[in-house]
């Protein structure tokens, strides 16, 4: 059974990678990715990026924080920063992106350092991506608004801000229901849920969701951060982007940023969202008549993955700290 769980896994991993990699060929064949435009940006111009990268790494501890504290999670603000930067590591280098490679890793490590509280240490990091991507449709959302021209005149940005709105109400109606006590009651009186297998981990999430209804300043407190981590991102792609010679105003270039990196997020992207996220860049740009959204899309990935390394510390101290800890308890066994 376990044998048949890991070659699933392993066998979902390759599958993403794979698709990643036939997404950017047909990119590549297609014409719409110049790998040769790529290799002339300089290496300073991605390094002059990092301290915006760091700062929305920065901005997603906080939030992160507010979570944690808001519930009485025992967690340190060492601990926050600790896991956040393995969470990001994770996902620049396993395919599924920031959702199921940094989500997950995150997961596992609050986890175990809560494991008399493991549930309500997962609903921490749900909500943390949830008030995460409610921020980024709402930027979305407000530069289809902005570009009111584009809007009326081009029917991909009509079908985009209403995919955009149903994505934003589907996660706001997702959230009041999963914080609504007497929803969480009723469900737990049907014969049929309660046999459903693992219904009682959903309904200890459901208890755990309902803690928050009481941390209202926190969630709020989390959202606005959140969009200072993603101002930051979309500053660093600007400068990208001029590096490629793409000249659009602020107003096209929220809307084309923040639509990439929503599609970048789908959990069928390779690491750093490769693959998702050049088609998704590329289709905005193209939107409004700019090219180099796929080649923007790769810079964006390779100064990303580059930011991300600071994660490879913290894991290498974990790993560190965990031999440390098996060791003495070898010699207290002996």
């Amino acid at each position: 059974m376990q044998k048949n769980k890991q070659f699933k896994q392993f066998l979902f991993l390759v599958l993403r990678f794979g698709l990643a990699v036939v997404l950017l060929g047909i990119l590549y064949k297609t014409g719409r990715l110049d790998l040769g435009v790529v290799s002339k940006v300089r290496i300073t111009t991605l390094l002059s990026t990092l301290p915006l990268y760091f700062l929305s790494f920065i901005a997603g501890i906080w939030r992160w924080q507010y979570l944690v504290r808001a519930v009485n999670l025992p967690i340190s603000l060492y601990d926050t920063t600790r896991m956040t930067m393995i969470g990001i590591w994770f996902s620049s280098v396993m395919p599924g992106g920031s959702v199921i490679g940094g989500d997950a890793a995150r997961i596992a490590y609050i986890a175990k350092q809560c494991p008399n509280r493991r549930t309500d240490a997962a609903v921490s990091v749900m909500i943390d991506r949830a008030l995460g991507l409610m921020s980024i449709l709402v930027i979305a959302l407000l530069s289809v608004m902005l570009n009111e021209q584009i809007f009326l005149q081009n029917r991909w940005v009509k079908v985009i801000f209403f995919i955009l709105f149903a994505g934003l109400f589907g996660l706001l109606i997702l959230l009041l229901v999963s914080q609504s006590e007497p929803i969480r009651q009723r469900l737990e009186y049907l014969p049929w849920v309660r046999k459903i297998p693992g219904s009682r981990v959903i309904f200890n999430a459901l208890a755990a969701f309902h803690d928050y209804r009481e941390c209202r300043s926190a969630l709020l407190k989390g959202h606005l951060v959140s969009y200072i981590g993603h101002g930051a991102m979309i500053i660093a792609i600007m400068l990208l982007a001029r590096e490629l010679d793409i000249h659009l105003g602020i107003k096209e270039y929220l809307f084309a940023i923040s639509v990439g990196l929503i599609t970048a997020m789908i959990p069928i992207s390779g690491p750093a969202g490769v693959g998702a996220g050049n088609v998704g860049f590329s289709a905005t740009f193209s939107l409004l008549n700019a090219g180099y959204g796929a080649e923007l899309a790769i810079l964006w990935q390779a100064s990303f993955i580059l930011a991300s390394q600071v994660g490879v510390v913290f894991f290498l101290l974990e790993i560190r700290n965990k031999q440390k800890t098996d060791r003495h308890l070898t010699m207290n066994s002996l």
